[in-house]
């Protein structure tokens, strides 16, 4: 890229190589044909809009098909390609959008002058007319209030969008019985809380692995567990396999089938695993990194307790929270995911059932949490609570304790007992819970 080209043209680029790349990025971009000024982008997003409209997802080939189909300059497959070369700088998309309406603005603005200055009005009705352009170029885009109306047009188009599978300001795992919970807002903070050995680690993997399978790019911390061993039970739940029995020597083939089946499904998915960051500052500055490198979307920290050095917990503890939201709020917004240890004042209880005043030893987490989902597996308690005694070991229940949006409650989740591992939701579930 040349250094002498405007900044403006240099973001144009930068949009379109963004789409090339991620074509659903489209719905979320509020950019117009007439905001561009280069042929090549400018004709690129023209196609985008319609193949859409058209319900096919654009690609390199699709658009140039387009191109040549429809009346206008036809684009060859090497002008299309030349701009997957900015794709490097998809991750800074809407830092973009902002630097190419800002161009456009101005030049509306300096029409609107030059129009001004020939215009045959004079004082007050001179005033007027500029006042009314001016206002009419900034629009909404310089902040400040919205009206309602306005605020309820976007509401009802983003039902519509989420009606057609389309945007949501709500990250989805695909799976529409475990996103009607609504669990994670886009820009949002999740956490997922709960007693020791509940399978609140397991229930992240679960989370993070659809979500990947959805394009979602993850940064995960994981403060108590190697990366290896991070690495090997994401590999035995997509090969079907336990954990602690593979990769020691004696594999058989079908072993090493799973294995390679296991690899295959993981290769796709766009994960990162830190397991040497485990203070706020260190960790702010990773994902800075991986969103500049990597364009991540989600930040996971599993756990919060392990980021702690006890010297004043509840200080330390708001500190990291602070510090994790603040940096996943800069632009582009990242998702936080929080998994935190309940102490063991929860095993006092009759029922052992977690709930919000478990999270009090814990700083700020309920008060900064858009969602808290609590895990609960009754087995795991059936040698100390009668009423568990016939609990099903193939049942995790999750309960939605807090929610600002969606809905509170419980909801089931399959459970491998033997190998540790979440499968799915649970057709049954009960608001109330487990008994």
């Amino acid at each position: 890229m040349s250094d002498r080209e405007p900044a403006h043209e240099q973001a144009q680029k930068a949009v379109i190589g963004a789409l090339l790349l991620r074509p659903q990025e489209f719905h979320s971009l509020k950019l117009g044909l007439d905001e561009l000024t280069l042929p090549v982008p400018r004709r690129v997003l023209e196609a985008i809009t319609d193949l859409w409209d058209e319900g096919i997802t654009p690609d390199v080939l699709s658009i140039a098909d387009w191109t040549e189909a429809n009346k206008g300059r036809a684009l060859d497959m090497m002008e299309i390609e030349e701009l997957s070369r900015f794709s490097s700088f998809a991750w800074e998309v809407p830092r973009s959008v902002e630097i190419v309406q800002n161009a456009a603005m101005d030049r509306k603005c300096r029409l609107i002058a030059e129009g001004l200055m020939k215009s045959g009005k004079r004082g007050p009705q001179l005033l007027a007319e500029a006042m009314t352009a001016f206002n009419g170029v900034a629009g909404k885009s310089q902040g400040g209030a919205v009206r309602l109306t306005d605020a309820v047009g976007e509401l009802l188009n983003e039902a519509e969008r989420r009606e057609k599978g389309e945007g949501s300001s709500q990250v989805l795992t695909g799976i529409p019985a475990l996103d009607a919970h609504q669990l994670l807002p886009r820009g949002g903070m999740l956490t997922i809380a709960g007693a020791t050995s509940m399978g609140k680690s397991a229930f992240m993997q679960h989370l993070a692995e659809n979500w990947a399978e959805q394009g979602e790019r993850i940064l995960l911390f994981s403060t108590e567990t190697q990366t290896r061993k991070v690495a090997r039970r994401f590999l035995a739940k997509a090969g079907g396999l336990n954990s602690r029995e593979f990769g020691y020597g004696n594999d058989s083939t079908e072993t090493w089938k799973a294995m390679a089946r296991g690899a295959s499904k993981i290769h796709e998915k766009a994960i990162w695993v830190d397991d040497e960051n485990d203070r706020s500052a260190a960790m702010a500055q990773e994902i800075r990194k991986r969103r500049q490198q990597d364009g991540i979307t989600i930040v996971i920290v599993d756990h919060l307790q392990e980021c702690i050095e006890n010297e004043e917990p509840r200080k330390e503890m708001n500190q990291l929270i602070s510090t994790m939201k603040s940096v996943c709020r800069e632009e582009p917004k990242l998702s936080l995911v929080a998994l935190s240890q309940f102490t063991r004042g929860i095993d006092k209880r009759d029922n052992r059932k977690p709930r919000l005043s478990d999270l009090k030893e814990s700083g700020s987490i309920e008060q900064t949490s858009d969602v808290i989902s609590f895990v609960f597996r009754p087995h795991y308690y059936r040698e100390q609570v009668a009423r568990y005694a016939k609990a099903d070991p193939g049942e995790m229940w999750i309960n939605v304790a807090k929610a600002k949006d969606g809905p509170q409650g419980w909801f089931g989740m399959s459970w491998d007992n033997t190998r540790g591992q979440v499968r799915g939701v649970l057709e049954r579930s009960f608001n109330d819970g487990p008994e």
